[in-house]
């Protein structure tokens, strides 16, 4: 949720551009055991299919340092981000 703001950014600035851009992304992604994210991709099922949209929203997600898993080990996560015009 902090990073919500840098989410929407990244797809208001296409929509500027493109006023009918909206669906989804999918990123997979590792959270390692100290919570921080590895090997954030673009994962397969991504409809919304705006590179710069794509890139930035995977880098975001990227950045983010998660708690540190309970299992005290890794966890892989694929996540949805879903767009549409207001």
């Amino acid at each position: 949720r902090k990073k919500r703001r840098q989410y929407q950014f990244c797809y208001s600035q296409q929509l500027q551009r493109f006023e009918n851009l909206k669906g989804t992304i999918k990123v997979a992604f590792t959270i390692t055991e100290s919570g921080r994210v590895i090997g954030a991709k673009v994962a397969s099922g991504t409809d919304l299919s705006n590179e710069a949209v794509q890139n930035c929203v995977r880098n975001v997600t990227a950045s983010i340092v998660f708690p540190q898993p309970e299992s005290g080990g890794m966890v892989k996560v694929t996540y949805p981000f879903r767009f549409k015009p207001n």
